[in-house]
């Protein structure tokens, strides 16, 4: 049975590279169109040259290796700007190999081509005639004319009103001199003194209403009845994931693996690489150690493990994985005296 491994490219120097190996499957180098399907669940489940789609698309590889028995496909940023981490179904049409993979993390930084600056905004329409803004920008109101059909009044006219004005003020000044005003006499019954107003009689003083009765306090409610106990084994993936519990995610994990391995593994990724949930780093990285007998199809990588191993470490499970990580790295180190680049490289980006 062929086995499929994605890595990553490290000797690319660009991003978002990656190798698909297909153990066996040297002989059809000539045919090297593959496939990648996402779970069930999503309504576009198969990868095209545009991104994720509903048929079934043959993709070309950037580039085709022979390694030994081994087809090495080498795909770019056109398939690795559409995966994420996480378990996928991959395929080689011409050997009819189908098989479970684990996409790893690929670097795909600073690559994306869709995204792209906003239009620019259409300018705004221009202002009615009669809006205050027109009058704003220098149009100014035009002034209304004089009534011309009016004749200015002469300098004759205005002396003549001038001194009819002179001679009603002088005869109101003589009718003063003549008539002085004389103010009108008062009465000795004006002069007496007006009585106090009445006061009206005070009442007597009311006693203070008393104060009513203090409420009676209100009965605590009852408790409320605890809510039926969830059913773990019959939720969907969505549903775990939602619920945001990681204990009950790698539990569930454990106890899929065997029959539905996908579900499993996407739990595991995000209750470790998301949740940094140490027991979930601890089996994902048990999974992935060639040390260990395969589960669940998981096929072996020893990079993926000793990256596991060590965020295990640090998420506190030292105790749970010391003697495991000393065993990878004993391993690594013969593949390394072999020749091996691979595990040389790994030795030195995950221990000091």
């Amino acid at each position: 049975m062929s086995a499929i491994l994605v890595s990553a490219d490290t000797t690319s120097r660009a991003a978002g590279f990656a190798l698909i190996r297909i153990t066996g499957a040297a002989a059809f180098q000539d045919e090297p169109g593959f496939q990648i399907r996402r779970s069930a669940d999503w309504a576009e489940s198969a990868l095209g040259p545009s991104g994720w789609q509903v048929a079934d698309a043959t993709l070309i590889p950037d580039s085709v290796i022979v390694d030994g028995a081994d087809l090495v496909l080498r795909v770019g940023p056109d398939v690795c700007l559409h995966v994420e981490v996480g378990v996928y179904g991959v395929s080689l049409p011409a050997a009819e190999i189908n098989a479970t993979a684990v996409w790893p993390e690929i670097d795909t930084v600073g690559i994306d081509p869709t995204r792209q600056s906003p239009p620019p905004s259409p300018p705004p329409p221009p202002p009615p005639p009669d809006s205050p803004s027109t009058v704003a920008q220098g149009v100014q109101p035009i002034p209304i004319a004089a009534d011309e059909s009016k004749p200015a009044p002469s300098r004759r006219g205005i002396w003549l009103a001038l001194g009819a004005v002179l001679l009603v003020a002088a005869g109101g000044l003589a009718l003063a001199l003549t008539h002085p005003w004389s103010p009108a006499p008062v009465t000795v019954a004006d002069q007496q003194p007006k009585p106090p107003p009445a006061v009206p009689p005070t009442e007597p003083e009311q006693p203070p209403a008393p104060s009513p009765p203090s409420p009676t306090p209100p009965s605590p409610p009852s408790p409320s009845p605890s809510p039926p106990p969830v059913a773990l084994d019959t939720m969907s993936v969505k549903d775990l994931i939602t619920r945001n519990n990681p204990g009950d995610m790698t539990d569930q994990a454990q106890q899929r693996l065997a029959s539905h391995p996908q579900e499993a593994m996407l739990l595991l990724e995000t209750a470790g690489d998301d949740r940094n949930h140490g027991p979930a780093l601890a089996l994902l990285a048990q999974l992935y150690d060639p040390n260990k007998p395969r589960r669940g199809g998981i096929g072996a990588d020893a990079r993926q493990a000793a990256k596991y191993y060590r965020q295990a470490q640090a998420a506190g499970q030292s105790d749970a994985v010391a003697a495991d990580r000393e065993a990878l790295r004993a391993y690594l180190d013969q593949r390394r005296q072999a020749g091996d680049l691979t595990a040389k490289l790994t030795l030195q980006d995950f221990w000091p």
